[in-house]
């Protein structure tokens, strides 16, 4: 807004008699108060300021976003994405309306944006049960990682992987490159981060678009049409097509027989057969020892590190006695490749070619963990890249509408007869530019899609907005 007599927002009306209100008042306000945000709450008819009044500089004409949250009964004001104040109500309203609100004089809007911030989970608990059992009565089960999810409809169900940055580092640190990969991994997905920061993760094929394109107005105004010469071309994924898809480097696992070790009174670090994958099982004469991540645990007397033979012995302990019966069981690892093939591909590419029909790309697995990838997670990786990089015959649309609704993750459809081979095709959109103009009766929004049956090649779609 650019103007504020006495205007603002209005959450949670329940009724015309209870609901919160946040006045805003530049500096020219005929409303009693100048450069304010003021926060109430009617309840039963009584209007009371709750908080406390916050100063701004709102100088008439200049343009400021005002925004307000309300997640149970915590209420917190923003101007120009700074928060001026919070106030927690112990005796919040229930659910309601929200709009604007103006209290005399005149207030000027451009843009109103609502977004439900869903339940409050505060005092709820998730409970698993795990069954545990084991083929070998000498062994004891174990459970070493257990991952509950409870996710939105905007988040799907891709590969299944264990993380893949170091257990040191924070996933923050490694935000774009997990997702990427994950994306990668789970096949022909898409993710991006919309402007309320809310994480969209899916199939491209998720869902249709909300309208399709065509090249002419539509006198019904029930689809989008394109506003420039539509930009369609017919694609070849050329270098990164494939129909055989190799990953090296592969962290193999393998469960070497239990290793003995005996003690000699002094070395307080041992080597075994292979580098290790996961925490080792370790005794000592016949008793169970503690151990723990190097680097991150403290206070065991053994530990490891991924990918390392090596087990050091807790140097502020003493030194175990000479003779001393040291046993290692342990999921061990070794390099190995892992091949993938879609042979349906291959068959119609050596009808074409009259040769093998293979079209093979070399991938190193990926390494931002520190316990390397294993083969299941090489092998949905590798499925995952054939899927997105499989085909060779590919369309890509480009085109401008000031039509809203279309989004990354769904398909449009194209309705360009000039255009026969692409005819009522379906396209999966990549990519929604957003841009905005000022025209005589206020600012024009232009959407720019960018639509291709190939593979995405960027990082990772966005939407600009």
């Amino acid at each position: 807004m650019d103007e504020s007599d006495a205007g603002g927002l209005v959450w949670r009306e329940v009724s015309t008699t209870n609901y919160y209100e946040l006045g805003v008042y530049d500096a020219s306000s005929s409303g009693g108060f100048t450069n304010q945000l003021r926060l109430y709450k009617v309840a039963s008819g009584t209007r009371s300021l709750i908080g406390s009044a916050s100063t701004i500089t709102f100088t008439r004409g200049t343009f400021h976003r005002i925004r307000v949250t309300m997640q149970g009964g915590l209420i917190s004001v923003y101007w120009d994405g700074t928060c001026k104040q919070s106030y927690l109500d112990t005796s919040a309203l229930g659910s309601g309306e929200c709009g604007l609100r103006n209290d005399g004089g005149t207030s000027r809007y451009y843009q109103l944006w609502i977004q439900p911030l869903g339940s409050n989970l505060t005092g709820q608990v998730l409970y698993t049960k795990v069954t545990m059992t084991t083929s070998d009565p000498s062994m004891m089960p174990q459970l070493f990682t257990l991952v509950a999810c409870v996710r939105g409809p905007s988040i799907g169900t891709g590969a299944t992987v264990s993380q893949l940055h170091p257990i040191t580092t924070p996933f923050a640190a490694y935000y774009s490159s997990e997702m990427d990969n994950l994306v990668q991994m789970s096949g022909d997905y898409y993710w991006y981060v919309d402007k309320w920061r809310q994480l969209h993760f899916g199939p491209r094929l998720a869902r249709p678009g909300a309208f399709p394109v065509q090249s002419v107005a539509d006198p019904a105004n029930s689809s989008g049409y394109l506003l420039y010469l539509p930009q369609v071309t017919v694609l070849s994924s050329a270098d990164i097509f494939r129909n055989e898809q190799v990953i090296t480097g592969v962290t193999g696992l393998v469960s070497p027989p239990t290793e003995i070790k005996v003690a000699d009174g002094s070395t307080t670090s041992w080597t075994l057969g292979y580098p290790v994958y996961s925490a080792p099982t370790i005794l000592v004469n016949g008793q169970g020892a503690t151990v723990g991540y190097q680097g991150v645990d403290n206070n065991r007397q053994f530990y490891w590190q991924p990918l390392s033979s090596s087990i050091s012995y807790d140097s502020t302990l003493p030194k175990l006695p000479a003779g001393t019966i040291l046993s290692f069981t342990y999921v061990g690892t070794s390099s190995v490749n892992v091949n993938l093939e879609n042979s349906g591909s291959q068959a119609a590419q050596a009808a074409l070619e009259g040769n093998s029909g293979i079209v093979a790309q070399i991938q190193t697995a990926l390494n931002s963990t520190a316990s390397g990838m294993t083969t299941d997670q090489a092998t949905a990786f590798g499925n995952g890249l054939l899927t997105r990089y499989g085909s060779n015959s590919t369309i890509e649309l480009v085109g401008t509408t000031l039509y809203a609704g279309l989004a990354p993750g769904t398909t449009v459809g194209l309705m360009l007869p000039e255009i026969m081979s692409i005819f009522n095709s379906q396209v999966p959109i990549v990519k929604v530019t957003t841009t905005g103009y000022q025209g005589q009766n206020g600012i024009i929004y232009l959407y720019s899609v960018d639509a291709t049956t190939g593979p995405n090649l960027t990082n990772y779609a966005r939407v600009w907005f």
